[in-house]
């Protein structure tokens, strides 16, 4: 691979999730739990091997979770926080007093006053939401007591059912179309109305199978593979949603909705193949309020190597290439069949395998563990960090001088090269700033999140370098000084040019890292008012600027910043010249793109 080439693209939505002692998951089949009741539970503890059978009762209210009171069959109370059902933590509408509930594996955290449970619940999948319309079920699990005697017409709740769908509910809409299926399971249009419902929520997996079994049934051939097309596409299985919107286009020719359908998943399809996306529309999309941007996942010519978290290149790559562009949201209460590719992320314990988790079961603990380690994070229009997770991007290991360079455009992370990767190397990103003083870095790294200790060029020359604690030292002191004189600028100067000598002394066997260096200085020669100071600090850097520096510092800003110096200055060609290494550095296609991304050049 080549400087320049792209790597990659993602993001994932991030879920409150609270510090326990333990975040326990139930794994059993529900088939191999025996009921347990509150006078059974004595003890904070998780209990397995169990389930309890409970009702909510009064509203449910927001806290970093929704918090509802529940009883038991033996009528004794309980207090349940219930974390990961929503990403609105303000929606507690979902849960309503007289809900039925199976809480499976039941975590007690504390027992209060008068012995009142407090239970916390962090796995979507360990509650089972039980309909009191169903004998059947509720004479199995021992709870006929509250069974209540409703229609047993199907049409009845479909019709009821299609107007909660018409008033956006689909979550009460999808409980009435299945209480309709279990009152006439052969009505193929309720399975079609179900599966039309899940695309509403994202649940694109049982879109997929409702729509299939609609179909199974003799349903109307038209919609069943339309939806069926929409729910392959949902999971972005473009191929198959492809296939289905042909067949629907084949029997049905008028239907210009699939056409459409089909030329977005074709779409998808030429991007998948051959990489090539429009970034200059990507990033117009980008800047929308909660953009979500509609691009397939690219995978070049790279494999993840046999040795774990090692990800190589299979061939070499020009600045022009792409790697890897991927864009993935993966629910997996909703979308079950994705786990297992999350599933294999590093969790933190390289001892501990991975065990085989059971289909459609969300390991809350492992999951916060792949996140914490694994997620990337940028901010958002509000200053905030996002938290993004990439699962090909994460395989990327780190090195302070780093050959991928990481950027964003919205919910799209990208990833391209920063310089020259050869078959069988290694493709790294960078956890930090490659100025970042050599003790800092080892310590983020050491005692960090990520417990390991770098061994790049740029570490083993720091840690062999004897004048580099004393560098560091130097450099902080500086700023500090500069920082606490900020309003004596004359001062400042003069202090300036002493520390600037003798740390330029400690760069001599090294100039090449003097980079950081200037980077330092150019800001602060820019808050004293001395600006050509500054763009000469900064001239210089360019000048150092190649491999990964040119990214881990954003060359493609500095020429941005110093294109609108030179202009303001007069000197026209130098502004032109630094316009163009910008857009060379910073992947546009285009000038119209470049200057989205740089709206003050768009002043010169």
């Amino acid at each position: 691979m080549d400087t320049n080439d792209l790597v990659n693209v993602k993001k994932v939505s991030s879920k409150t999730i609270v510090n326990s002692y333990e975040i326990h998951s139930c794994k059993t089949p529900m088939e191999e739990l025996k009921p347990i009741k509150f006078c059974d539970m004595k003890v904070p503890m998780i209990y397995k091997g169990n389930y309890l059978v409970c009702k909510v009762v009064g509203k449910s209210f927001a806290r970093i979770c929704t918090r509802v009171g529940i009883h038991d069959l033996n009528d004794n109370f309980a207090i349940v926080d219930l974390y990961n059902f929503r990403y609105n933590l303000d929606d507690v509408e979902w849960i309503s007093p007289g809900t039925i509930l199976i809480i499976k594996e039941p975590c007690v955290q504390d027992v209060l006053q008068n012995e009142l449970k407090a239970i916390d619940i962090f796995s979507p999948t360990d509650v089972i939401f039980v309909d009191p319309a169903d004998a059947e079920f509720l004479d199995k699990i021992v709870a006929k007591k509250w069974y209540e005697s409703v229609s047993k017409d199907a049409e009845v709740w479909k019709n009821e059912a299609n107007e909660l769908f018409k008033a956006g509910k689909y979550d009460k809409a999808l409980f009435l179309y299945e209480r309709a299926i279990r009152c006439n399971c052969e009505n193929p249009v309720l399975y079609l109305n179900k599966s039309m419902t899940c695309l509403k929520t994202g649940a694109f997996y049982i879109a997929y199978e409702s729509a299939k079994h609609g179909l199974e049934k003799g349903g109307d051939r038209e919609k069943a593979l339309y939806r069926m097309g929409q729910a392959a596409y949902g999971v972005r299985e473009w191929r198959k949603a492809a296939d289905h919107f042909l067949e629907v286009l084949k029997e049905f020719p008028a239907n210009k909705l699939a056409s459409t359908e089909l030329k977005r998943a074709t779409s998808r399809l030429s991007e998948q193949k051959n990489g090539k996306f429009n970034f200059k529309s990507i990033f117009g999309e980008s800047k929308k309020e909660k953009a979500e941007l509609d691009v397939a996942d690219y995978k070049g010519p790279i494999e993840i190597a046999n040795i774990p978290g090692k990800e190589i290149t299979e061939q070499l790559f020009t600045p022009s290439s792409i790697l890897q562009y991927a864009r993935t949201m993966i629910e997996l209460q909703k979308n079950p069949q994705k786990a297992k590719e999350l599933y294999n992320l590093y969790s933190g314990d390289d001892t501990v395998t991975n065990n085989e988790i059971p289909f459609g079961i969300v390991d809350a603990f492992r999951i916060e563990n792949i996140c914490h380690f694994n997620c990337f994070s940028h901010p958002d229009k509000d200053g905030q960090n996002s938290v993004y997770l990439h699962i090909p991007s994460s395989y990327f290991n780190h090195s302070c001088l780093a050959n991928a360079f990481n950027s964003f455009h919205g919910d799209v992370l990208v990833i391209h090269a920063a310089a020259d990767i050869k078959k069988g190397e290694e493709i790294c990103l960078s956890y930090g700033s490659p100025c970042t003083a050599y003790s800092e870095r080892r310590n983020n790294l050491k005692l960090g999140i990520w417990n390991f200790q770098c061994n790049c060029e740029l570490c083993e020359i720091d840690a062999n370098d004897k004048l580099c604690s004393k560098r560091d030292q130097m450099f902080e002191e500086f700023a500090e000084y500069v920082e606490a004189n900020r309003n004596y600028p004359q001062k400042v100067i003069s202090k300036c040019e002493q520390i600037l000598k003798k740390i330029r002394e400690t760069y001599v066997k090294r100039p090449q890292f003097q980079i950081r260096l200037f980077i330092k200085l150019s800001p602060m020669y820019y808050i004293i008012g001395n600006l050509f100071k500054s763009m000469e600090y900064l001239e210089e850097a360019l000048t150092l600027m190649d491999g990964p520096f040119k990214y881990g510092l954003d060359i493609s800003l500095i020429c941005a910043n110093l294109s609108v110096w030179y202009a303001q200055n007069g000197n026209i060609e130098k502004a032109k010249e630094m316009i163009q290494k910008a857009l060379k550095y910073s992947f546009c296609t285009d000038m119209e793109h470049f200057k989205m991304l740089f709206p003050d050049i768009s002043l010169l």
